[in-house]
């Protein structure tokens, strides 16, 4: 069984995939090792050290040229996005909104 990879800023995520699938953990659960950023997760399962559920936008790459594999594909999360705007209305924030709205649409949807 592999070790279960987790990043600090999600530290649930496994207990929060298996309620979103309707999978219980059945017997012996795996390793954990926990990592302080999303970004040394992935480090970690790409040299082999364990598997880890992380959001689709950050694996993209990754999975469409196979260094990575996602077995039970994406699902989506409770979690959101949010720009807060202190002055809304001013030119940059609604550019900078407008561009991020732009950015988002075209990102490939997960497989």
């Amino acid at each position: 069984m592999l070790p279960r990879l987790e990043t600090r800023t999600r530290p649930h995520v496994w207990k929060e995939w298996a309620r979103l699938t309707g999978e219980e953990e059945h017997g012996t659960v795996a390793r954990t090792r926990i990592f302080d950023h999303y970004h040394l997760t992935i480090e970690a399962v790409l040299n082999g050290l364990g598997a880890a559920i992380v959001p689709w936008h950050l694996v993209t790459g990754d999975i469409e040229c196979g260094r990575l594999v996602a077995p039970y594909g994406f699902l989506q999360s409770e979690y959101r996005y949010v720009v807060k705007v202190e002055r809304p209305g001013r030119r940059k924030a609604e550019h900078f909104i407008g561009w991020l709205r732009d950015a988002i649409a075209e990102f490939p949807a997960p497989p």
